[in-house]
């Protein structure tokens, strides 16, 4: 009579929840968070060259102080980053 013993290790795999940083996004990417949260972009700022860029930094900014207050001398652009 044969007695086999078989013992089987199993790994857990434990898995990090990762917490992504909007700011580590891209400019296009930003851009496609804040509108597919519903917020628009005025049609006043879709020709601004540097639109992906200031949104990239009003994110940046509130990530680092979400009661972060713009205060911009252009009402839009004004409403706009208070907005993001």
């Amino acid at each position: 009579m044969f007695v086999v013993t078989f013992c089987v290790s199993t790994n857990a795999v434990e898995t990090q929840e990762q917490t992504l940083l909007l700011s580590e996004l891209s400019e296009e990417e930003c851009l496609a968070f804040i509108e597919s949260m519903g917020l628009e972009v005025p049609d006043e700022l879709l020709d601004y060259s540097s639109l992906g860029a200031f949104v990239k930094t009003v994110i940046t900014a509130v990530e680092s102080d979400p009661n972060y207050l713009f205060i911009i001398n252009y009402p839009v652009t004004n409403e706009f980053a208070n907005q993001i």
